[in-house]
């Protein structure tokens, strides 16, 4: 509990004798002590407990800020920041059709339009990505498209 009662009961190490209030808000920390050698047990007390309870809601405000200024999204472990790109392994076969199962990273673009699927596969490096960003853009026809290079993954 953020406040603590320092009496005969439960000594304070340097003697104090009150109320200390104690509350981490947004990375401070912060504390007030109540003497109850100046005032009554009661009226200290109150003041203890209402001083928390305007620490608690700044504390409560503070987390909300933060949990609203985080960016909330679920990406998967091949994401790149692009939807419809994706870096993931690819698996393949060796050229005369053995079973021997080849596996290579590439950026795999994947997607529909107009109900027609489309997927192509793309060397991992700078000139890849930006085979993969154009491909994507021819395929869905987008008009904007050149901030997509930007987000070079690797």
């Amino acid at each position: 509990m953020s406040v603590t009662l320092y009496d005969e009961l439960n000594p304070h190490g340097a003697g104090f004798m009150g109320y200390r209030v104690a509350v981490m808000v947004d990375g401070n920390h912060k504390q007030r002590y109540f003497t109850i050698s100046n005032c009554s047990k009661r009226i200290q007390h109150k003041e203890a407990h209402k001083i928390n309870a305007v620490w608690l809601q700044q504390k409560e405000r503070a987390q909300i800020h933060r949990n609203n200024q985080a960016i909330q999204t679920i990406r998967s472990l091949n994401g790149t920041g692009v939807r419809a790109i994706a870096l993931a392994y690819q698996y393949s076969r060796d050229r005369k059709g053995n079973s021997k199962a080849y596996k290579n990273l590439r950026f795999i673009v994947q997607g529909q339009q107009d109900g027609k699927g489309f997927s192509r596969a793309f060397i991992p490096n700078q000139r890849g990505w930006e085979a993969a960003v154009k491909y994507l853009a021819k395929s869905k026809n987008l008009s904007r498209w050149k901030h997509l290079l930007k987000r070079y993954p690797l």
